[in-house]
């Protein structure tokens, strides 16, 4: 039969465990600690440590102490191979946040064996941005890499240090557009629209990269073709060529991309007055927007749009009928004489849009202050004060209106006599 410990022993024991408990507590540092700490050499000490909760915490710390802790920068490219994802994704961004003095030692592991590592130092390089530009070449090549994820992660990387790249890289980019894996062609198509959205071959290959089979890679050329302003004129004829397309996204985009270049898209106002009634909303909505955004150079297609108004779709008309301006004018004061009350309204709204160079509606503005819809009257109201001191002559009517039984039409006048003066 074994004798128990005696109590002197079992105190002992008790009291050794205790003392090695609280070394032990004493030695460990938690995340939190961790992430207090200002001593690079400390940081880069806890990035070894076995616990991915503090190495992961030390590579974020040292990401948020910046270019301070570059001297840290080849233990996070190390970090880079670690075999938990969370720390490698910290050691990227901490990459990035080390900022321009980085580059050159992101730009030698473009080169290694690792491919993680290679997209990781790629993304790090596009986090950078304009001041990582000496890696252009190199992510170039980097879209020839094996493996799918590299490729992506290049283009990614050459459309965030945007701008002011060469023809080879937008010639790479373009190759890349009809990469095999779609992620890579999705990233090339945003990489076109950082770098020369306005570029005509650049708009020829995202238009045609709205017919991919893939629909992140349509979502993708969409997005970088909105990208595109009135530079992209070059492009006149390949958009207008677009409005006829039968897929119905490339309607679209065509019709938003000639709204996008404005006044000098006039050649294009035929091809979008045939949409403005196209079956797919998305599509009628954009041609109406693209025809107020061409402005006064748009006027032949103000009866198209009031026969919108006529059916009810009035948003994106009324609006449009307002930037067209004077040209609208005389279909407008017709269309206050119309049977139906809405757009008798949405006529004199439109009239107020247009402001003093609706002047000449003046006299049949009076006339809608007496109508007997409470709508018309209060925009009639409005249009009035809207065009200012050329619609004196209706002072005395205003006056009338102040008294009108409906509050928002009296408010409406009050308002007008103030700024007809």
């Amino acid at each position: 039969m074994s004798r128990l410990p005696s109590p002197r022993f079992r105190c002992r024991w008790g009291l050794l465990c205790l003392v090695l408990c609280l070394a032990a507590a004493g030695c460990t540092r938690s995340a939190e600690q961790v992430m207090a700490l200002d001593d690079v050499g400390a940081l880069i000490e806890a990035m070894g440590d076995p616990d991915v909760a503090i190495r992961e915490a030390a590579v974020r710390r040292l990401g948020q102490l910046g270019p301070r802790a570059e001297v840290a920068t080849g233990h996070l490219l190390a970090a880079l191979k670690d075999d938990r994802g969370t720390v490698r994704f910290n050691a990227e961004l901490a990459l990035a946040r080390m900022g321009p003095g980085a580059v050159p030692d992101l730009i030698k592991m473009l080169a290694d064996d690792d491919p993680q590592v290679r997209r990781c130092c790629a993304e790090a390089l596009g986090r950078i941005g304009p001041a990582a530009s000496r890696a252009r070449t190199p992510l170039v090549q980097l879209l020839q890499d094996s493996q799918s994820r590299v490729r992506a992660a290049a283009a990614r990387g050459l459309g965030r240090i945007g701008p002011g790249a060469d023809s080879m890289v937008l010639t790479s980019l373009v190759a890349a557009l009809k990469d095999r894996d779609a992620s890579t062609r999705v990233a090339a198509a945003l990489a076109l629209g950082q770098i020369a959205p306005d570029a005509e071959a650049v708009i020829d290959l995202l238009l045609e990269a709205l017919g991919d089979p893939e629909k992140q890679v349509q979502i993708a050329a969409d997005r970088a073709l909105s990208q595109a302003g009135p530079e992209a004129s070059a492009s006149l004829d390949r958009l207008i060529a677009g409005l006829q397309d039968q897929n119905a996204l490339v309607r679209r985009v065509a019709a938003r991309g000639l709204g996008q270049i404005g006044s000098q898209a006039s050649d294009a106002v035929p091809g979008l007055i045939d949409l403005v009634t196209d079956p797919d909303a998305q599509v009628a909505q954009v041609a109406r927007e693209a025809l107020g955004r061409i402005g006064p150079a748009a006027q032949e297609a103000v009866v198209h749009l009031i026969g919108v108004l006529e059916a009810g779709r009035s948003l994106s008309a009324a609006h449009s009928l307002g930037q067209i301006g004077p040209g609208a004018v005389p279909d407008l004061i017709e269309a206050l004489k119309d049977p139906d009350a809405r757009l008798r309204g949405t006529a004199a709204s439109v009239l107020g849009q247009i402001g003093p160079d609706a002047h000449s509606a003046a006299g049949p503005l009076i006339d809608a202050l007496h109508d007997q819809d409470p709508n018309v009257r209060r925009y009639a109201a409005f249009a009035l004060g809207r065009i200012g001191p050329q619609a004196r002559v209706a002072a005395d009517d205003l006056v009338v209106a102040v008294n009108d039984t409906d509050f928002l039409v009296r408010s409406a006048a009050v308002t007008a006599l103030g700024q007809i003066g």
